[in-house]
């Protein structure tokens, strides 16, 4: 039954990138990576990364304020995993929930908390965001 779930899994993401291959113009997406300059594609690479650590480290001072302890390492992967579920249930309240779903259940906590945490995590961020602008 794993294996059987798996191989469906997998043919799935396949599937998938194969349409998504599809619809490529490869002649055009190697004309613009072309014109890419290096030294710019490394501060955009470095920026982005800069703000996966500080989102994961805003989640982290929600969990630290309900009382759940976390390391660096698993609070970077969960934010990772989180990042990438944003990505593919294009929303992020979904991958919050996917997050803190994964975090739970990684580090045997009540997962109660951990959304409430999730949801206190956005309320950092509009507050940062109310701020900037």
């Amino acid at each position: 039954p794993k294996l059987i779930k798996v191989l469906v899994v997998l043919a799935c993401s396949a599937l998938m990138m194969a349409v998504v291959f599809s619809r490529v113009d490869f002649s055009r997406l190697g004309g613009a990576l072309a014109r890419v300059k290096p030294g710019w594609l490394l501060v955009a690479f470095t920026m982005f990364l800069a703000g996966l650590a500080c989102g994961a480290l805003r989640w982290g001072a929600a969990l630290n304020a309900g009382e759940v302890a976390v390391r660096p390492v698993p609070l970077i992967r969960a934010s990772l995993a989180g990042h990438f579920f944003n990505f593919i249930l294009l929303s992020p309240a979904l991958g919050d929930i996917a997050k803190s779903a994964l975090f739970a259940r990684w580090h045997g906590a009540r997962a109660t908390v951990i959304y409430a945490t999730t949801l206190l995590d956005r309320v950092f961020s509009l507050g940062g965001s109310a701020l900037f602008v």
